[in-house]
């Protein structure tokens, strides 16, 4: 088998080049790859923690929307303090990335994804220690994006997930957080000269998810009321917190922007798509199915459901007039 292949049983903490922590599911790469490793403490787990996280609107910076700052901030609403550093995983929306230079230096552990490419989400791991997280006690920081200057300024998928270490956490329900960033809109997309201009839309059907089983996220894809496409789009797709992409049946032309096992970092998948598939105002049966294949694990939230998010971005030549309509949550569903 594949070593970077996502597994329902995967080790909660597991990674493709992996420094397994003592302090279980807490995970640093090796230290050649620049990650801080954390030692496990001496005091014993707690088995009443619960964690949560919340992320704040936007604010630009001196006055340029194209910078944005968000506050984030990470408590503990349980009956005992955190024995453990915990993880925070933050993901930009499409179309922006982390401003390297504002980065809160003092948490960042390292990227998951790194990509100057701004229709790719980046993934980033920031470490609390557990001392910042005694009952009702947390952290607050800030977190800089960049914003790409053409594209969209309507964004609900900025998200963050906290993972607990070796402590056990009395509910999960809090420990996501998917935040309508509020940006200033900007002038209408203008179409450069020598771009072709093009319209992508999806079309989802909610996926019904079962632990340990294979289930398809059903996306279509197409083009409207535009030119058809020259060249090749991509499909960004994010899968849901808990859940992974089986990538033992995912097609060989599908691209993983990232090798963690660990179920509750979600996967990050680049996917192609022919522009013979984005000809504008095809009939709704003739529009390119894709069909994405979820596992969930064992604690992924059977009440509430997930989101996993995509965007398909025009790649080359062609230039999306209305990113904002081909891109957006898509909802899974997991029953109890």
């Amino acid at each position: 088998m594949d070593p970077s292949v996502s597994s329902p049983n995967a080790v909660e903490g597991g990674v493709e080049r992996r420094t397994v922590l003592k302090a279980a599911g807490v995970v640093g790469l090796a230290a050649a790859a620049g990650a801080t490793v954390l030692a496990e403490s001496a005091q014993a787990a707690s088995q009443n923690v619960d964690f949560w996280i919340s992320i704040g609107n936007a604010r630009t910076v001196d006055g340029n929307p194209s910078k944005i700052t968000i506050t984030v901030e990470v408590g503990n609403a349980g009956t005992e303090a955190a024995t453990q550093p915990v993880r925070v995983i933050l993901i930009t929306p499409y179309y922006a990335n982390f401003d390297h230079a504002a980065r809160p230096y003092f948490l960042f552990n390292r990227y998951i994804v790194q990509n100057a490419d701004p229709a790719v989400p980046e993934m980033m791991e920031l470490i609390i220690p557990a001392a910042k997280l005694g009952v009702h006690q947390g952290e607050k920081f800030d977190v800089g994006l960049d914003l790409l200057q053409d594209g969209p300024r309507l964004f609900d998928m900025m998200s963050g997930y906290v993972l607990a270490g070796g402590d056990t956490e009395t509910s999960l329900l809090n420990n996501e957080a998917i935040a309508s960033v509020d940006v200033p809109i900007g002038p209408p997309l203008s179409l450069p000269p020598g771009r072709n201009p093009v319209n992508f839309f999806f079309i989802s059907e909610t996926a019904l998810l079962r632990t340990g089983q294979t289930a398809n996220q059903v996306i279509k894809v197409g083009a409207v009321d535009a030119m058809p496409a020259l060249n090749t789009a991509r499909f960004i797709y994010v899968s849901p917190y808990r859940a992974k992409i089986n990538r033992n049946v995912a097609p060989g032309n599908w691209t993983f922007l990232h090798s963690e096992t660990d179920v509750r970092i979600p996967d990050v998948v680049s996917i192609p798509v022919s522009p013979l598939n984005l000809i504008p105002n095809l009939p709704i049966g003739s529009l390119l199915a894709i069909n994405i294949p979820l596992v969930a694990s064992d604690r992924a939230l059977a009440c509430r459901g997930g989101k996993g998010f995509l965007a398909v971005s025009a790649t080359g030549s062609d230039f999306d007039v209305q990113p904002q309509i081909a891109m957006g949550r898509i909802a899974t569903i997991q029953p109890i």
